[in-house]
């Protein structure tokens, strides 16, 4: 009897045993309770560890816009402009996959107005002067300019030169008169400027006998004794002149403080500038001259604002990846982009160097943003 009671008791403390074991195998649903441990909300709040001021917000909205292309009218393909110009494109395409910008040559400023007008292009470039007298319709724009050009960005200053053969009679600027003086293309920004020049003289082109080419024709027709002088602005230094002077008997002839005077109250755009002992073969002495922004530009619509943004913020932002590509580009001041605008901004540009804090000119703001 006793030994029947010893085997039920054994058989009473396994089954409370089994019992006890199933309990604890019953409690799963607190240990899955993956919503209540991942709390993936609290997680992933990243606008909560942006700091204030930064330009994460606009990349958002970059995101937004479709790809596109477009189109950008130059000048010569052998002059300063086109190179840097194609230096920029070719560094900006491949730093991003939202546009593509194609470089085209053309004749310059007065040309790439007109190509942007007829939708052949987008976006153009050329000097200050140009643009100002775009903007008034005064000059060679009278009654035909138009208040609709907006800067997007700088390129580097265009710096004037005035160089003429040995033996040519030409000791100082006002003996230009009646000489045979190459002046640029018709309509080209180089003209412009050598329009302005002879106006700050006191003369007109009927004065001298003026020889309408492109800068390098001028180099070539120097060296060549076709011409007795020209006249340009261009990068400097200026490769091709540097060629000329180097196999030619030349010599600099400064415009000096006086004229660049009467030029800046002919237009604005111009600015003092001394071309440093030097910089040139045969050039022994500082030359005082004038020099002017040169800008990239659209009209109208012909970017959106977020287009226009992106382009001038990525151009911005790759600085030191295309500044090589010519000399001229390390002189360039991206501190303070805007200090020489005379015309509006755009106003995705306007967005942009306002979002950076750069100092943006009274002139330089767009109506649209006022």
């Amino acid at each position: 009897m006793k030994k029947m009671q010893k085997v039920l008791a054994l058989v009473l403390v396994i089954a409370l045993a089994m019992l006890a074991l199933a309990a604890c195998g019953g409690s799963t649903p607190s240990t899955t309770a993956a919503p209540t441990t991942t709390k993936a909300p609290e997680t992933t709040k990243a606008p909560e560890t942006q700091a204030p001021g930064t330009t994460e917000a606009p990349a958002t909205e970059e995101v937004r816009v479709d790809p596109f292309r477009f189109s950008w009218g130059t000048s010569g393909s052998s002059t300063g402009g086109y190179i840097v110009a194609a230096g920029i494109a070719d560094t900006i395409n491949k730093a991003q996959n939202i546009f593509t910008a194609d470089v085209e040559a053309s004749q310059g400023q007065s040309e790439n107005v007109r190509g942007i007008r007829d939708g052949v292009w987008h976006v153009g470039q050329g000097n200050n002067d140009g643009t100002y007298y775009y903007y008034t319709s005064t000059a060679a724009w009278e009654g035909d300019g138009g208040d609709d050009i907006r800067d997007l960005f700088p390129l580097p200053s265009y710096v004037h030169h005035i160089v003429v053969r040995a033996g040519s009679g030409i000791e100082k600027v006002e003996d230009i008169k009646g000489k045979k003086v190459a002046v640029g293309t018709a309509g080209s920004g180089y003209y412009t400027w050598s329009n302005t020049v002879l106006t700050a003289l006191g003369y007109t082109f009927d004065d001298i006998e003026a020889v309408y080419i492109q800068p390098t024709q001028a180099c070539e027709s120097l060296q060549d004794g076709q011409i007795d002088a020209l006249m340009f602005a261009n990068f400097m230094p200026w490769g091709t002149l540097t060629d000329t002077v180097t196999n030619t008997d030349v010599k600099f002839i400064p415009l000096g403080e006086e004229y660049v005077k009467k030029m800046q109250e002919v237009n604005p755009a111009y600015a003092p500038f001394t071309i440093p002992a030097n910089t040139y073969p045969k050039q022994p002495e500082d030359i005082v001259t004038s020099s002017q922004q040169a800008m990239v530009w659209t009209l109208g619509d012909a970017l959106t604002e977020d287009q226009a943004y992106l382009f001038v913020k990525t151009v911005y932002e790759t600085y030191e990846d295309w500044k090589g590509v010519h000399d001229s580009c390390k002189f360039m001041n991206w501190n303070d982009p805007c200090a020489e605008m005379v015309v509006p901004l755009h106003i995705g540009a306007y967005k942009f160097y306002k979002e950076k804090g750069f100092n943006i000119p009274e002139a330089a703001i767009p109506p649209e943003a006022k």
